[in-house]
């Protein structure tokens, strides 16, 4: 997930994009693994205890949460990031360590538009086409490749292997067809 000025992106954002809608809300965890409630409100009631006069968000870079997200998850809770460990008071440690376990919300306000998109999601069936060949089932001598077919990868560099594949295998073929009907 990447911060940015107009708000959440990144590859685990994209891959969302095509499935959430304005008012959905979002949780991201930022310290994965952190265990349940109860164990993490455990462990840092025992971090507190050894390291009383310490400023909270320096426990929770402990965590490995970097500083900045450590005080920004404080802000969010409503919590001032020069608060000390012994002086955080319960409930709003237990509301870290809720947003800690269950992550903290993110409301969609909406998606980037299409000057912006970096993929296209749906095109031509799957089943309308020869997946040896990339030639229509439908139009013999029509050959697809890339993001006219309805195939929806996620983020990470499958579509571009779906579109070189697919541009191969429909190069290849057109080229055969066009030489087998040359005089």
């Amino acid at each position: 997930v990447l911060f940015t000025h107009r708000g959440l992106s990144g590859p685990a954002v994209l891959d969302l994009s095509r499935e959430v809608e304005p008012n959905d809300v979002l949780r991201v965890i930022f310290i994965p693994g952190v265990g349940n409630f109860t164990a993490l409100e455990k462990f840092l009631i025992r971090k507190i205890a050894v390291h009383p006069r310490q400023a909270f968000h320096n426990l929770l870079h402990g965590l490995g949460t970097p500083r900045a997200l450590a005080k920004a998850i404080l802000a969010f809770s409503g919590t001032p990031s020069d608060v000390r460990a012994a002086e955080l008071p319960r409930d709003v440690r237990r509301a870290v360590t809720k947003l800690l376990v269950e992550g903290v919300p993110f409301t969609v306000a909406g998606v980037a538009g299409w000057e912006e998109a970096m993929v296209t999601r749906g095109g031509v069936a799957l089943s309308q086409v020869d997946p040896k060949t990339m030639e229509s089932r439908v139009v013999s001598g029509l050959f697809f490749a890339g993001e006219i077919l309805d195939v929806d990868g996620e983020s990470g560099g499958y579509n571009l292997q779906a579109a070189f594949s697919t541009g191969f295998l429909a190069g290849r073929f057109a080229a055969r067809k066009a030489r087998a009907r040359k005089p």
